[in-house]
């Protein structure tokens, strides 16, 4: 007694209770017009001391066609009477159709005797429910022609819409066939409208369509949370995110649908005050979308829908400036947004109990949604075909103006055809003049530098050829540690052949021992040079001494075969050989020039001799 007195009750002595139900064979009976309620704030209170003491507690009878209660913070009780007859059934679903009440408490009570005990609510993981559906359904078993009582403890941090419905079986598995239809039509019709949406976007790559996917799926998230679709097929396990998925999917989705209209309007252009406006309200809803994780429930949801209502009125500012200032989409835009917003106050005066639940309001946003997402999708179908055509428009118009120009260009292309053809002809004919006389001077030029470095006579090189190349052989054996060899060969008693026969005898002499040299010096790296006068000198790279010698040995026999006739005498020529050879290993013009003198003192020694032979410089300078 003491606890029951606690209570925050009022005792009267005069109360009204509302009329018993007499159940027969109707399919439906919507329970609210045989209701009496009556809140407390003692969450503690329990069927027990309300059975001992219901003559006590103002109940109050429901007159309205539903019950719905709008946002409170108690606890809400609330009895039907029920009387069965022969017609009426004995099997019965007893549903609550709003699917985000916390707790509900069911208990079917006889002469006293609590018979049954039903628990369930979105607090609770969904596996807990008897009845596996989105609303809180429990199963009834009442006999025929007996009286019962049936009370309900409904504890929720957000809208009371406490209203019951107890159903025949067949009819409720109907209308559950008929709701679970709507929603799957209406959850799949979002998602496609998402997809095509996406598609879009990865093609033409405009914020404005991932905006608006993001739209549509947070309301789509948004409405599963509110049908109680979401809780039975995505998050059943989690009964906790039911706390917060509401409102912060109503923010993110009130977010996203804000920058849409920025871009849907390109307010960057026709309103830039506004859009920073909206940029700050996307802000601000993006910061409660965070603030919504810590707030209570309670007071996290009614802000939510405070903010909607500020967010429904400002769209519809938007709507009328718009129209105002003739924007071509602002028809289209309010015309979707007018069938949602009807949803939308429907709703919110619903949530808040200004107006009865039913199919009407319970539906009318999710077709109003449903409505909007379509028609606004064809408006940026059509926004997008428009852009195109004007994109179409503005190509014909630059290849036009393309054209022309081509057609100028190709009008100065052709004249400047003509002036080059005639240009180029003039010029070729210079150039072959020019080419003509390049070519006699090129020609001119490699005589010149042939005869610098070619004997006339012997067609030998000369002497300046033989020191230039010899400078050179000499650094690569130095360089690549080979043995580089001279042969030196003079003419024998050439100076009596001239006194005897004349100079053009000596010349023809000459000639032959030129031959011969070439005949066995016939290497490509192998340099024959004339020396002066009847002197010969031979370069050998990569030649040791011996195989010097051995070619040296060759020349003179080949030389000494040789016989010249001249006016009916003959001549035999012979000559006189020396060889040398070096590896060097430092090249300078002193070291260059030790070689050059150990070659000529070995043909000095030959001279020496007797002549006719080949005679090797053995002493090591180096």
């Amino acid at each position: 007694m003491p606890r029951f007195f606690a209570l925050i009750f009022i005792i009267t002595t005069g109360f009204t209770q509302a009329e018993p139900l007499i159940l027969k064979n109707k399919g439906e009976y919507p329970l609210a017009p045989h209701v009496s309620y009556f809140v407390t704030q003692n969450q503690g209170l329990e069927i027990q001391e309300v059975l001992n003491h219901s003559g006590k507690i103002q109940w109050i009878k429901n007159t309205k066609k539903d019950l719905n209660l709008g946002f409170g913070d108690g606890v809400y009780w609330q009895k039907a009477e029920l009387s069965t007859t022969k017609q009426s059934s004995h099997d019965w679903a007893l549903e609550f159709p709003y699917a985000q009440l916390d707790q509900v408490e069911a208990y079917l009570v006889k002469d006293g005797e609590i018979l049954q005990y039903y628990l369930a609510g979105d607090k609770l993981p969904f596996k807990q429910r008897s009845i596996q559906h989105p609303h809180i359904v429990f199963a009834l078993h009442l006999e025929e022609n007996q009286n019962y009582t049936l009370y309900a403890r409904i504890e929720s941090s957000g809208a009371i819409q406490a209203a019951m419905t107890l159903w025949q079986w067949d009819k409720f598995n109907q209308q559950t066939l008929s709701h679970f239809l709507l929603q799957g039509l209406f959850f799949g019709f979002v998602m496609i409208m998402a997809l095509y949406n996406l598609v879009v976007w990865t093609s033409e790559r405009k914020s404005i369509y991932l905006n608006y996917v993001m739209y549509i799926i947070t309301f789509a998230i948004f409405q599963s949370s509110l049908s109680g679709i979401g809780f039975q097929f995505l998050w059943p396990d989690y009964p906790w995110v039911n706390s917060y998925v509401t409102a912060l999917s109503l923010y993110i989705a009130f977010a996203a649908f804000n920058y849409f209209i920025i871009n849907f309007f390109e307010m960057y252009k026709t309103a830039p005050k506004l859009e920073k406006f909206i940029v700050y309200v996307f802000y601000i809803y993006m910061l409660m979308a965070l603030l919504s994780i810590f707030l209570p429930y309670y007071l996290s949801i009614v802000t939510a829908s405070t903010f909607a209502a500020f967010n429904i009125l400002m769209i519809i500012a938007i709507s009328v400036y718009m129209i105002k200032i003739k924007h071509p989409g602002a028809k289209n835009f309010t015309l979707a947004w007018s069938v949602f917003l009807m949803g939308a106050v429907m709703l919110t005066l619903n949530k808040f109990g200004l107006i009865p639940v039913s199919n009407f309001t319970e539906y009318t946003l999710q077709f109003g949604a449903g409505f909007e997402i379509m028609y606004l999708s064809f408006a940026l179908a059509e926004r997008m075909n428009l852009a195109k055509k004007e994109k179409l428009a503005l190509a014909i118009e630059v290849n036009e103006e393309r054209e022309k120009t081509f057609n100028a260009e190709l009008e100065n292309l052709r004249l400047e055809k003509e002036t080059n053809q005639r240009l180029e002809k003039v010029v070729k004919d210079r150039t072959k003049e020019l080419t003509r006389a390049l070519d006699h001077l090129s020609i001119a030029h490699d005589k010149l530098q042939t005869i610098s470095i070619t004997d006339a006579l012997t067609e030998l090189h000369n002497r300046y050829y033989f020191n230039e190349h010899f400078k050179i052989e000499y650094k690569r054996a130095c360089r690549e540690h080979t043995e580089l060899s001279l042969i030196m060969l003079d003419v024998d008693h050439f100076k009596k052949v001239n006194d005897t026969y004349g100079h053009p005898a000596g010349d023809v002499c000459l000639r032959r021992v030129a031959q011969c040299i070439k005949r066995f010096a016939a290497r490509e790296s192998d340099i024959c040079c004339r020396y002066g006068g009847e002197e010969f000198i031979i370069i050998l790279p990569s030649t040791p001494l011996l195989n010097a010698v051995d070619i040296a040995n060759d020349i003179r026999k080949e030389i000494e075969k040789e016989s010249v006739i001249w006016e009916k005498s003959t001549m035999n020529i012979t000559a006189s050989f020396g060889v040398s050879s070096a590896k060097p290993n430092i090249s300078d013009k002193q070291h260059r020039q030790f070689l050059v003198n150990q070659v000529d003192q070995a043909l000095y020694e030959a001279k020496g001799q007797g002549r006719n032979r080949v005679i090797m410089f053995e002493a090591d300078v180096f």
